[in-house]
């Protein structure tokens, strides 16, 4: 948009003019009547600034020079008032037509002066005032026309074409997104599944290693009373070799009675150690299995879903055997009492000899 009336000295050229007009007198109504229009026509470039040059880009372009020229030189005959007048009225009949509603009075009596008293225009103005009613309208209408808006407006069809154009577009690349997020979805799922077996995985992997340290403590234990086991029977025999000790009677037996029951006492603690140590081994075993059975479950567990959807389930064996417990044989791990009931056996049996 281009400025004019808002202009600095634009606004005191027009404030100068209407000054001067003011001051001076009348010979003819026509004259009097012409004068306070055109002073009403300046007051109102005064005073609505902004909206003239917003509604009067027309003639700003063809008429501003003239307008600015005329206002300037303060022409005071009558063939001068009757331009600036005509020029004025050009600018307003623009106003007029860009307005939506009609103007209040007396900007409404300006139009009809101008029709009404045509002919005492001097023949310049007369034109200009023809000009402004007959065929201003016409080049206004033209160029709103080939405005930028309603060039857009006009092309308001091909805009809406190339709009459904790009929502089908939208909607096909959207649709191809939609089916790629819910692939990733699915995968999120899985990983989120897989994730869950990993965090199992490695509860069992630190339960198999605590198991692991159990074992190698256990094997130790087993190592060291595996080589205690012999050593008091050693140590009695060379006792009694280094002794000379002969054997004349039975009661002489209970001289080997300590290295006997301790023997005894100590393979009772081997064979406790050793069930503690296979059961340890049995229990790294099933570990084993629980780890191995994380790395293909989830897959196992869809495939049998889809088995088990017919008559039959052909994977109960196999079931069966993969989620069956592996314990160790209880009646293998010796009792609390055995030890003393070996001891009780001999015993009894030394009764019976000194009987």
């Amino acid at each position: 948009m281009v400025d004019f009336f808002s202009l600095t000295n634009v606004q005191h050229v027009i404030t100068n003019f209407r000054n001067m007009l003011k001051n001076l007198t009348h010979a003819t109504s026509f004259e009097k009547n012409r004068n306070e229009l055109i002073i009403l026509m300046l007051d109102s470039f005064i005073k609505n600034s902004k909206e003239w040059d917003q509604k009067t880009q027309l003639n700003i372009r063809d008429e501003s020079d003239e307008l600015f020229n005329e206002l300037k030189v303060k022409g005071s005959s009558k063939d001068s008032l009757d331009e600036v007048f005509s020029t004025c009225f050009k600018f307003f009949l623009e106003y007029y037509i860009n307005s939506p509603t009609e103007l209040p009075h007396p900007y409404s009596s300006i139009q009809r002066f101008a029709i009404h008293n045509i002919n005492d225009f001097d023949d310049s103005a007369k034109i200009k005032i023809e000009f402004a009613l007959r065929e201003m309208p016409i080049a206004i209408i033209k160029s709103i026309l080939h405005e930028e808006d309603f060039k857009t407006l006009r092309e308001l069809p091909s805009v809406t074409k190339n709009a459904e154009m790009l929502k089908e577009k939208w909607d096909g690349e959207l649709n191809a997104r939609l089916q790629k997020t819910e692939a990733l979805k699915d995968t999120l799922d899985q990983y989120e599944q897989a994730f869950n077996f990993v965090g199992l995985y490695k509860g069992f992997l630190d339960l198999g290693d605590s198991k692991k340290k159990e074992a190698r403590s256990g094997k130790a234990l087993l190592v060291v009373l595996a080589i205690m086991v012999p050593m008091p029977i050693v140590i009695e025999t060379a006792y009694f070799v280094v002794k000379n000790a002969t054997f004349s009677s039975a009661w002489d037996l209970f001289k080997a009675l300590p290295a006997a029951s301790m023997t005894l006492l100590l393979i009772y603690f081997f064979r406790i150690a050793l069930g503690n140590y296979n059961s340890i081994k049995s229990q790294l075993l099933q570990i084993d299995l629980r780890k191995t059975l994380c790395q293909f479950i989830q897959s196992y567990v869809d495939y049998s879903r889809e088995i088990k959807s017919k008559d039959h389930n052909p994977l109960d064996k196999f079931e069966g055997v993969i989620f069956s417990n592996i314990m160790a044989a209880e009646d293998k791990i010796p009792s609390t009492f055995d030890g003393i009931d070996q001891l009780a056996n001999v015993v009894n049996a030394l009764k019976g000899t000194r009987s």
